[in-house]
């Protein structure tokens, strides 16, 4: 009631918030035996609470210093061809073959003209390992929305097998 009162918000409200807070460890509750009946009592855990957000996943900025630190290169896998552009220095296609059931499939993932410039630069498998921030910056890819395009293929490509990312410490 002294939550309500003091932040004039309804009653109703505090004890939500109050519960949220007792959950997530910042209050704690005791019930106290009044008169009538039974009321729950939240006193803090600390005097002192500390907040810490990461926002490097929505920084702009954050996104070449993350790719700065992957190291990557293709992957040798003999079910993967590209397709790219005979004017140009881009990637267009990848073409990636599977068998089920006996019978060959293949899944064509098309792509964006960022992301074919970045697949350019990508070291060959054996090669050595090369930073994906480097790959862009020689890209002329700078823009934080075109780095994030690039980071979103990476992943993928990781998780499809394409791309190798060497562990970073």
């Amino acid at each position: 009631m002294q939550v309500a009162q003091r932040f004039d918000i309804h009653i109703a409200t505090a004890t939500k918030y109050l519960s949220e807070m007792e959950k997530a460890r910042l209050v704690a509750s005791r019930i106290r035996q009044t008169g009538r009946k039974p009321a729950r009592e939240y006193y803090l855990l600390s005097d002192r609470i500390r907040f810490e957000i990461d926002l490097s996943k929505v920084s702009d900025s954050d996104v070449a210093s993350r790719l700065g630190k992957q190291k990557v290169r293709e992957n040798p896998n003999e079910n993967v061809a590209y397709e790219w552009d005979p004017e140009k220095p881009v990637i267009k296609e990848i073409v990636l073959v599977t068998r089920e059931n006996g019978r060959r499939r293949a899944r064509r993932m098309s792509l964006g003209d960022v992301e074919g410039r970045f697949l350019w630069g990508l070291p060959f498998p054996g090669a050595r390992y090369k930073s994906a921030g480097q790959i862009a910056r020689e890209a002329g890819i700078l823009d934080p929305r075109d780095l994030e395009k690039v980071e979103r293929l990476l992943d993928q490509l990781v998780e499809l097998g394409v791309v190798d990312r060497e562990a970073v410490p």
